[in-house]
């Protein structure tokens, strides 16, 4: 598990990459785990949520991706409207230009099972 300072840089470049417009939301196959699902927000709504996340809200991660081992995913959860949220995220510099770096959402959605947050103080 990493510590409250590494989560916090990789929510750091994540946020600054989201703010820049550099949020990607990758399309989801599965319609019941679809982008918003269970939640009853709106994109914009969610990236305020996301743009809120502190190392309060780490689930687990880095881990590697299924698709691009290379690159690592981040699970946090967080409470919208009294639902609690699945977030899978992750950065990917971009192909093209060395300075950009996008923030992917795969996953934002109500979850299905109780999120564990290790580095929430009790």
């Amino acid at each position: 598990m990493p510590k409250r300072q590494t989560v916090a840089q990789f929510l750091s470049e994540f946020k600054a990459a989201l703010s820049l417009g550099y949020g990607r939301w990758l399309r989801r196959s599965d319609t019941a785990k679809a982008h918003l699902s269970g939640l009853e927000i709106n994109r914009d709504q969610a990236e305020k949520h996301l743009l809120a996340l502190t190392p309060d809200n780490y689930s687990k991660g880095p881990e590697p991706d299924d698709f691009a081992p290379q690159r690592s995913v981040w699970c946090f959860g967080c409470d919208v409207a009294g639902t609690e949220a699945y977030i899978k995220v992750a950065l990917q510099p971009d192909r093209r230009r060395r300075t950009v770096v996008h923030a992917l959402i795969w996953s934002f959605h109500a979850s299905e099972y109780t999120v564990k947050f290790p580095l929430r103080e009790s």
